[in-house]
């Protein structure tokens, strides 16, 4: 979990006259940006008194705490000590740093300071590939949940909910008295692999007979839609990040990637691009407060649930207390996460 790169906010939205308090596995952090406009990532404790460094101001590029003035600079070097003369050089006076990155927009961590393995490579910009392809256009949400990121992803790689839980957004074209059955079966979990839509479509049926569902590599559900199903691939990506694509060919389809990273044990950050060609979903055609709007509303009709579903977890309830065929993905995902726990305890702090 620890060794991968999260996106944790838009480029833009890191400014260069102040600090950005965030946290990323339970770690306090805080970005800022040097005198050249290169973004940095901290942690959000001062060496000297543990005061939040977030508090503090960004002076030509150097992040100064707001207790006692002391400065860090690139790579949380501690610059200056307004009571100490001279140039401060210990090392206990510098705050960890972290490695930190700029890419497609966004503003990516790697929570091991110092990792060497944090290379920019490992930024797992095969899932969302399409964001340079100039033949799509998207649009990418933030928003912050009061839920444990797991139910998330869980969430977001279910597909029987969507006739009951968003019969107000994109689950109302659907009648919930002849909601699917399905059968999912699965050959792998952790990973996505890459496959163009001229190859599906020559090893592959677009639809599938009404009430069926299938699974080829990582996951194909359909969508009941009069007499027929629409094949929608569905991947979980290692560690956090759900993937599936909803539409009939290669040029006619929507992708949706979402990152539900984890903040701390209860919170988490989820980024939602949507990404898409040929048909645009009507809601791409409204202006961007009106789209936001939308997003929003779909997941106010997953997190009424996952947050109830999350209070019962916390009463002593199983997070699956019987499964069905179509939970297979989930419950794969929390084999998976048990694994890496018993690999590497130590994920939030």
């Amino acid at each position: 979990m620890r060794k991968s790169w999260y996106p944790i906010e838009f480029s833009k939205d890191v400014k260069a006259t102040e600090p950005y308090g965030i946290a990323l596995l339970g770690d306090p952090l805080v970005l800022f940006r040097n005198a050249k406009g290169v973004i940095q990532c901290v942690s959000d404790r001062c060496p000297h008194r543990s005061a939040p460094l977030s508090l503090g101001l960004v002076k030509k590029g150097e992040l100064e705490c707001l207790y006692h003035g002391w400065r860090f600079g690139d790579g949380g070097e501690c610059t200056h000590i307004p009571s100490i003369p001279g140039n401060p050089s210990k090392a206990n006076w510098c705050t960890q740093a972290y490695p930190v990155i700029e890419k497609f927009g966004l503003v990516w961590v790697w929570p091991v300071p110092g990792d060497p393995e944090a290379t920019e490579d490992k930024i797992p910009s095969q899932v969302f590939a399409e964001l340079l392809d100039s033949q799509y256009r998207h649009n990418i949400h933030k928003r912050d949940l009061n839920v444990e990121h797991g139910l998330m992803v869980e969430n977001l790689t279910d597909p029987a909910h969507l006739p009951f839980t968003h019969k107000g957004t994109i689950g109302r074209f659907e009648s919930r008295d002849e909601a699917m059955g399905m059968e999912i079966r699965y050959d792998s979990l952790n990973a996505i692999r890459e496959e163009d839509f001229k190859e599906m479509e020559e090893k592959r049926p677009h639809y599938v007979p009404k009430n069926t569902a299938a699974v080829v590599g990582d996951l194909y559900y359909s969508q009941k839609k009069e007499d027929w199903n629409r094949i929608m691939p569905m991947a979980f990506v290692a560690p956090c990040v759900s993937r599936f694509t909803a539409g009939i060919s290669k040029s006619h389809h929507m992708i949706q990637v979402h990152f539900s990273v984890p903040i701390t044990k209860t919170k988490c950050r989820l980024f939602s691009m949507l990404i898409y060609n040929g048909h645009v979903p009507p809601q791409h055609l409204l202006p961007q407060f009106i789209n936001k709007w939308f997003n929003n509303k779909i997941i106010d009709e997953d997190i009424i649930l996952v947050a109830g579903q999350q209070r019962n977890i916390w009463r002593g309830a199983n997070p699956w207390q019987s499964t069905v065929s179509a939970d297979k993905i989930g419950v794969r995902y929390r084999k998976w996460r048990r694994k890496q726990e018993l690999s590497s305890p130590v994920w939030f702090k």
